[in-house]
């Protein structure tokens, strides 16, 4: 068995798993900060979790694109590295999911929901570490001949 595994294809199940773990949290924060009587308070809860899932759904959809613009060649990733990356992100978007799943089960007081959120960092705080760890050395294990298409026509066709 290899060691190595097409880029592409781990690029699409780590942007897949990222786009749904996303979609699922923010929707989660929706039901939890749209109602006045709502368990979360709306821009702490939302400043909470952008500031936990947009850089890197952000990293991966960029990956995402500027791959579609280079010209279609064996790229291989280390296998490795793929699959500790989509294990921490599963790891972590869990956890996060959890946190928000948390706060109308507890019969916590107000000031105490905004606190849980605060608390969880120390706890994703790390995980979020090991993740850009992981994703690093996912991208820094690239082998193979991606070239970018030329931005020469571009340029020729608006001067």
């Amino acid at each position: 068995m290899s060691d190595r595994v097409d880029v592409h294809r781990c690029q699409r199940v780590l942007v897949t798993t990222w786009s749904i773990g996303a979609l699922l949290t923010f929707f989660l924060m929706i039901l939890q900060t749209i109602h006045p009587e709502a368990p979360l308070d709306g821009e702490r809860g939302w400043a909470w979790l952008l500031s936990l899932v947009s850089p890197t759904l952000t990293l991966m959809w960029g990956a995402v694109f500027s791959d579609a613009r280079a010209r279609r060649t064996t790229v291989t990733v280390d296998r490795f590295a793929f699959r500790l990356s989509l294990g921490i992100s599963i790891v972590f978007l869990f956890t996060v999911t959890l946190v928000l799943l948390l706060p109308p089960f507890l019969q916590l007081r107000a000031d105490e929901r905004g606190a849980l959120l605060e608390r969880s960092n120390l706890w994703l705080a790390p995980i979020q570490g090991l993740l850009g760890i992981a994703m690093g050395a996912f991208f820094v294990s690239r082998e193979g001949g991606t070239t970018h298409r030329s931005l020469a026509p571009l340029r020729a066709s608006t001067t």
